[in-house]
């Protein structure tokens, strides 16, 4: 029977234990903190933590001690090859003359020296721990689910520590502690191993993530040379050469092509550089209606071979701070899928208005329309909506998710109205004043 200043030392020390296991640290920051708290009223002069894996093998996972070890973290053996396994299974008390095993509780080795040469297990693991002057230790299974996780060991340089004899009142205590805290080491096994886990997923994750953006940036910056002087020539031997109708169809599909594949290249590149934290605006004094005119020009061609007539109603020119090459960016993707989604022989409409801050532009196009649930989406990363058939047109599903990102860089806003068989309208405003 504990005495009250007993229950309140186990008490206490288990609270202190059970507020360590709700915190978000590592196993190994789990176990230091769970370790000190032990050697409050638990003697040793080196503790670990085993875990029993799959496939057999008792492995350390962790170990403090006061001397220098060579048996640390990361040693490992199969289980069937220590005694052990009586404290796993069967039932009982086994009390022998070096040894004391409650099954499912503890064993105790009062004096490893004399165990060994009683028991003949003159081991290289055992030869080592005497090596290395552990005398006497006490073992704790843990359990998960009915099923043995791991031990926790302590362990002193001198024998007979472990003994009621040798801990007098505090015996008990140590005992009655153990059996406390037993089931939420277990837990904390688990929890531990979790979190570890995860953290190390994560950090692989990131990992991949940064080699996919750094091949990104890498391979469009590559990509873009080549493209544009496709694109060039195409439009120079569009222009300057005499051709049949069926030589210019060929250079209108290159040139379609490689203006296509362009934008893709930009959207990743720009995917990229949002990832790294290097997507910031360069602000200058410039009219968005300049930029505009300048990618309605830019997308001229795709619109000349898909025969697609675009009607531009112009607003009046006023300058206010904006990164020009992103709004480029922005009209292009926005024109070109208003071009891509129309109907051949078709037409899309450009709208820009001025108020005293805001600039206003929209463009409409003939197409299939967007059904109200794609509408919400639409603005997401990887996103392709509509009919298979509709998608057979789309990219990679980033345009959209960029012209929101630039458009809010800048301080506006961008949404779509549509109604399925009556095409569609993306608008956004921007403010012409400061930006954040």
């Amino acid at each position: 029977m504990n005495t009250p200043g007993e229950n309140e030392r186990i008490s206490k020390t288990a609270m202190e234990i059970l507020s360590v296991l709700h915190t978000g640290k590592t196993m190994d920051e789990i176990f230091d903190a769970i370790f000190a708290e032990l050697k409050k009223i638990i003697p040793y002069d080196r503790i670990g933590l085993s875990l029993i894996t799959d496939d057999g093998k008792i492995t350390e996972h962790k170990v403090k001690s006061d001397a220098p070890i060579e048996l640390g973290k990361g040693y490992s053996c199969q289980l069937s090859y220590t005694t052990l396994g009586t404290v796993l299974s069967g039932s009982g008390e086994i009390v022998e003359k070096y040894s004391h095993t409650i099954v499912g509780k503890r064993r105790v080795i009062h004096d490893l020296a004399e165990y060994v040469r009683e028991k003949g297990r003159v081991t290289p693991y055992n030869q080592q721990l005497l090596h290395e002057g552990v005398r006497s230790s006490l073992a704790i299974p843990l359990f998960l689910g009915g099923k043995p996780a791991g031990f926790l060991f302590f362990s002193s340089r001198r024998p007979n520590v472990y003994t009621r004899e040798h801990l007098c009142g505090d015996y008990d205590v140590c005992m009655h502690l153990l059996e406390a805290i037993r089931p939420h080491l277990a837990l904390a096994v688990d929890k531990g191993v979790t979190i570890t886990t995860l953290r190390e997923t994560n950090q692989k994750l990131n990992e991949l993530l940064k080699m996919k953006d750094d091949f990104l940036s890498i391979a469009s910056h590559d990509l873009r040379s080549p493209l544009t002087t496709i694109i060039g020539y195409c439009r120079f031997v569009a222009g300057k050469t005499e051709m049949t109708e069926a030589q210019r169809k060929m250079v209108d599909a290159i040139g379609n092509s490689a203006g296509h594949l362009l934008l893709l290249v930009d959207d990743m590149l720009t995917l990229a550089k949002a990832n790294a934290g290097e997507m910031s605006l360069n602000l200058q004094n410039s009219a968005p209606g300049d930029v505009l005119e300048q990618s309605i020009l830019a997308m001229a061609f795709n619109a000349h071979n898909k025969r697609v007539e675009i009607k531009h109603f112009r607003a009046a020119r006023r300058e206010g701070l904006l990164d020009s090459s992103k709004m480029f960016q922005v009209f292009n993707n926005l024109i070109g899928n208003a071009i891509k989604f129309s109907y051949a022989d078709g037409e899309i409409e450009i709208r820009e208005t001025l108020t005293d801050d805001q600039y206003f532009f929209s463009v409409r196009d003939n197409g299939p329309g967007i059904s109200e649930d794609d509408q919400k989406k639409l603005f997401g990363r990887f996103v392709q909506v509509g009919d298979d058939a509709a998608k057979k047109h789309m990219g990679t599903g980033l345009g959209l998710m960029i012209c929101r990102m630039m458009v809010e860089k800048h301080g506006g806003k961008i949404w779509v109205e549509s109604e399925i068989g009556k095409g569609a309208t993306f608008s956004f405003t921007i403010p012409l004043g400061k930006t954040e």
